[in-house]
């Protein structure tokens, strides 16, 4: 049950089975209260900033879409300004919120910023109504970033959406609940239906392409999560697209008897860069014995013959990346210690399968017998004749999505082998450090990430 205190300051707390949070919200709205809700359930923790009777914004660490995210995957920015604007607000410390910094140098409007923050929200909302338990703590009082706040929703109009959604988000979330379900466009489709389909539609008809994941299409399309599950089950109820039992092979494909991954939280604010960035939630893919990624049965050409790691030369940087990362994971497998922990599990297809739903671009790389293969990111980077600016965001996610994986082969290697893990990372690197030919070097991600390896001292 609710508490009130009525001292200078009013603070609320109780239990949300006994005191739903719509009606919390209604308190804090009709009293034009200004401070921080804490939401507390078993897994999840969100804080609610309100103003004045007015929600300006929320906090998770398990946030599903953060504000960088939306706005790369909306087109609005690239990967490489916001990696930029997320290191100055990390070294400089100014207070200013991501949206705030990335205004100022106009990289985007604030009606961008404001729409990318209104949708973030929501989400957000929407899952909370759905909690059946939990706790609530209301902490009367502005914050310091209150005064950046960049959004003020109405909360009573917040709720009446939201009970327009309820029934409707439980009903889909029960029909589309698996994250690594993939999608294709019927074969037999004949035409277009007769229902007009509204463009959020159209535009997750156009990203559907039997490789990307449900949660791939959620980071890709950069419509919220409500909104693409909304579109997957008008698409499905129409007949347009069905579900696919064996994809093609892609990073949105790979098949795992792990159950459910666990997601990393809010890695947005330590963008990667090089293998200094380790999703140590990742380790937990390997948790159990048994896990197999599966590439594609009968792939496309350039699956075969069966990949080998090399030392160059190398087409693209991504190419070198890809042989590194092998390497080392081949050299791991080796280790007892290392081959007793994970079993059968292929750790490069696990990271890889994770992954894969943060950086959707980074499709065109496969994963093959247990090795990550390069060749059909760069046969279009051949057909274009360079990485030219239409596939600059796939090579950017693709470097990105690899840093994680090396990242996650670190750690492995260190929590499982102890020192012996630095000297395993000198002796994979040495020979990519004698800058190796690369045709379309474009970064020079890689190289830096051998060098930090034969420098490694644990």
């Amino acid at each position: 049950m609710a508490t009130a205190t009525n001292h200078k300051a009013m603070e609320l707390e109780g239990s949300l089975g006994a005191f739903p949070l719509a009606d919390v919200m209604r308190i804090l709205a009709m009293g034009r209260m200004t401070g921080i809700l804490r939401l507390e359930s078993s897994e999840h923790a969100v804080e609610l900033s309100i103003k004045d009777g007015r929600l300006i914004g929320t906090a998770s660490p398990e946030r599903f879409l953060k504000l960088g995210q939306l706005l790369v995957y909306n087109g609005l920015i690239n990967r490489r300004d916001l990696d930029e604007v997320l290191l100055e607000q990390r070294e400089h410390d100014t207070g200013l919120p991501l949206g705030e910094l990335l205004i100022d140098r106009g990289l985007v409007t604030r009606e961008q910023v404001e729409h990318a923050l209104r949708l973030q929200v929501k989400e957000e909302m929407w899952e909370l109504f759905s909690w059946t338990d939990g706790s609530f703590r209301f902490e009367h009082g502005a914050t310091p970033a209150m005064a950046h706040g960049l959004l003020s929703l109405d909360i009573n109009r917040l709720l009446e959406e939201g009970e327009q959604h309820m029934s409707h988000w439980r009903e889909i979330a029960q029909n589309l609940q698996n994250p690594h379900q993939v999608f294709a466009v019927r074969p037999d489709l004949a035409g277009f239906p007769e229902e007009r389909l509204r463009p959020n539609v159209w535009k997750l008809l156009s990203l559907i392409n039997g490789r990307h994941s449900l949660q791939t299409l959620v980071y890709m399309a950069g419509l919220g999560r409500f909104e693409t599950l909304c579109g997957l089950d008008t698409l499905l109820r129409l007949n347009l697209i069905m579900p696919v039992e064996h994809p093609v092979g892609s990073m949105g494909s790979q098949r795992s008897d792990t159950g459910d991954v666990e997601t990393q939280p809010d890695v947005e604010e330590a963008p990667v860069t090089g293998a200094q960035g380790r999703p140590g939630a990742l380790l937990g893919l390997f948790g159990r014995r048994g896990g197999r990624g599966e590439g594609a049965e009968g792939g496309p050409a350039w699956q075969k013959p069966r990949l080998t790691p090399t030392h160059g030369p190398f087409f693209t940087s991504v190419g070198m990346a890809c042989a590194l990362i092998n390497q080392l994971a081949q050299r791991l497998l080796v280790e007892p210690a290392v081959k007793d922990r994970i079993g059968k599990s292929e750790p490069i297809a696990q990271l890889w399968l994770q992954l894969g739903m943060r950086f959707p671009r980074a499709d065109l790389i496969q994963v093959c017998d247990g090795l990550l293969d390069p060749r059909p990111f760069e046969h279009y980077v051949q057909m274009a004749g360079g990485i030219t600016r239409s596939l600059a965001g796939c090579h950017d996610d693709s470097l990105e999505a690899l840093a994680g994986v090396a990242g996650g082969l670190m750690e492995l290697a260190e929590e499982h082998l102890g020192e012996r893990a630095g000297e395993i990372l000198r002796q994979v690197a040495r020979p990519f450090i004698e800058n190796p030919e690369i045709q379309h070097p474009n970064d020079f991600m890689p190289r830096t990430w051998a060098r930090q390896w034969a420098e490694k001292v644990l």
